[in-house]
């Protein structure tokens, strides 16, 4: 039997717009807001683990130790992410905690063809297993498994780097049907050694493939999806450590301690952290409302919620308000002078317990209110596209449409735009 840590979505480095102006000093590191929550967390994980190094026997990560580089934001992670990163898997390896870590769909320069967690092969205890310089040398023709063997407990952990399926096809003819193939003829020992395998992906997009979970492992540590949930008897996926998007406010965030033996149900413990809480709505602006009543609605919201308390950053909250109406344009040219003196106020002054504040116009998204700020991600603004756009077409007249078929196209298209974001430049 083996005792373990199952960690995935650190997201070290995670930061978000619309939020205070504000540097947080912890462990002698400077972060910003939202990026010191993930840090934060993530120290959590290293002191707890360091307290239990006499009854768990290794840890592994299941992808995204880093929050960026991703899509469109290519730029390195910061420097205090990358400080409490080091910092913390030094102590693991200084007390004997063999760390695994595979990469995520985050974390990796697709221009230069190299993976952010490399450099933490310099660590005597600490093994990654990147796209580039592994799961590639798979796929052009060594096809070694990728695994760390702990011979000791008769244990052998295999792993499996974030794959997107139709990325693959864009770099080679072959590729995509090499990695398959690769999964349908893999084998586990069957030797009465314990198997784990480790990987980053989930149904929804696609990129936790069928065959992978066919594969008989005594345990499959899975991540990229930020919600806790189980799989399959022997399939789990750990979630994130923090939230990041506001579709997260109602999660619990965990990590998962795990005991796992040959040919046994794995027994799965979640361990809860502590996540900062999230608020998210929206308010209506009716035809005949002066932008000034969207406003007061706006205040009387966060006055229910008791958010006009004073500014406190270690229980302040993230709010998201979106305003939706069908409103004339100089109506919205008047509103926006109200909101930036409501921001403002409560950004800039300590009369809210708010760290961070975001609201804009929902009705239409592409009216020029929603174009994206420097750093701002997609998802931020559309939480559940298919779920918006299905009542987007039931509102309108459900009895002309055929809603699946709608949603199939709409879905499609989403994924199209997603991967054009994910194609890695021609060479």
């Amino acid at each position: 039997m083996v005792n373990f840590l199952h960690v995935s979505d650190t997201h070290l480095g995670c930061t978000s717009s619309d939020v205070r102006h504000m540097t947080i000093k912890y462990l002698n590191m400077n972060f910003q807001p939202i990026e010191f929550d993930f840090a934060r967390a993530y120290w959590k994980i290293i002191t707890y683990a360091l307290e239990k190094k006499d009854e768990i026997d290794f840890i592994v990560h299941s992808g995204d130790f880093y929050h960026y580089p991703f899509l469109r934001h290519p730029y390195p992670p910061s420097e205090a992410s990358r400080n409490i990163a080091v910092k913390g898997l030094k102590r693991l390896d200084r007390a004997g905690i063999p760390t695994i870590i595979i990469d995520g769909n985050h974390g990796i320069f697709h221009s230069r063809r190299t993976s952010t967690i490399q450099s933490f092969e310099v660590l005597e205890n600490v093994k990654v297993f990147t796209f580039w310089d592994d799961l590639i040398n798979v796929l052009q023709g060594n096809k070694k498994q990728l695994i760390y063997n702990l011979n000791e407990k008769d244990c052998v952990i295999h792993c499996f780097p974030f794959v997107n399926k139709k990325y693959l096809g864009s770099l080679s003819e072959d590729a995509k049907d090499e990695y398959l193939n690769w999964l349908k003829t893999y084998n586990t020992s069957n030797k009465g050694v314990t198997e784990i395998g480790v990987t980053h992906g989930m149904k929804l997009d696609e990129t936790l493939p069928a065959e992978l979970l066919d594969i008989d492992f005594d345990y499959l540590a899975v991540g990229h999806n930020h919600h806790f949930e189980k799989i399959s008897k022997k399939a789990y996926n750990a979630g994130a450590i923090e939230r990041w998007r506001f579709d997260e406010s109602d999660q619990e965030k965990v990590i998962l301690e795990v005991q796992a033996e040959h040919d046994e149900l794995p027994n799965v413990t979640s361990i809860t952290l502590d996540s900062r809480p999230m608020l998210s709505t929206i308010i209506d602006a009716n035809t005949d409302d002066p932008p000034s009543a969207v406003i007061e609605k706006v205040q009387k919201y966060l006055n229910t919620h008791k958010l006009a308390t004073g500014f406190d950053f270690d229980s302040a909250f993230r709010v998201k308000i979106g305003v939706k109406g069908d409103m004339p344009h100089t109506f919205w040219a008047r509103f926006n002078a109200e909101l930036t003196e409501l921001y403002n106020e409560i950004m800039r002054k300590d009369d809210y317990n708010i760290l961070q504040f975001s609201i804009g116009r929902i009705s239409d998204p592409i009216a020029e209110d929603l174009e994206l700020k420097p750093g701002e991600e997609v998802e931020y603004l559309i939480e559940n596209p298919e779920k918006d756009f299905r009542k987007f077409i039931e509102k309108i007249s459900p009895e002309d449409y055929d809603i699946d078929l709608l949603i199939r196209l709409f879905s499609d298209a989403v994924k199209r735009v997603e991967e054009a974001s994910n194609t890695p430049p021609k060479r």
